[in-house]
């Protein structure tokens, strides 16, 4: 072979595997409503319907199809979806007023779902996201918690 064709090999290689990727991104499958790979599942309204919690699922190409939690006002459903998403871990949402969301923290939960990010704080108990205050009624399992299974785990496959 000579080192033109290997040239050309390689080119092709890098190609293929930009596009591939490119094909797999988050960012190109924008999170609207409006968009067809966007599915709106169940919501759950606070007591005047003005806000809900939004469950979605998006096509995310050759990963599949991806689940969604986020926090949505009336105003809010033409825009981007992704932009008051509420993490994986806040698992059980339950209204109490108008403006006051209560959840259940479960860090478990990031695991069985591959997790997503967020720009909510998770370490705080109290968070504003949306005008809304959330409030962790219950944290099932934090990280000294965790730390303490996986030395435990240790230990009896240790022995």
């Amino acid at each position: 072979m000579n080192r033109r064709s290997v040239m050309i090999a390689a080119a092709i290689a890098v190609i293929l595997g930009m596009v591939t990727w490119k094909s797999c991104r988050y960012a190109w499958n924008p999170h609207y409503a409006a968009n067809e790979a966007v599915c709106m599942g169940n919501k759950l309204y606070n007591a005047d319907s003005s806000a809900a919690v939004v469950n979605y699922t998006l096509d995310i190409g050759a990963r599949g199809i991806a689940d969604y939690k986020t926090l949505l006002r009336t105003r809010d459903y033409q825009g981007d979806l992704a932009k008051f998403m509420l993490p994986v871990e806040y698992i059980e949402p339950k209204w109490r007023g108008l403006d006051t969301l209560e959840v259940i923290y479960n860090e478990a939960e990031a695991f069985l779902r591959g997790g997503n990010t967020t720009s909510i704080q998770k370490e705080k108990d109290i968070v504003t996201l949306n005008g809304i205050v959330i409030t962790i009624k219950e944290r099932r399992m934090n990280k000294q918690q965790t730390i303490q299974n996986y030395i435990n785990n240790m230990k009896r496959y240790a022995k």
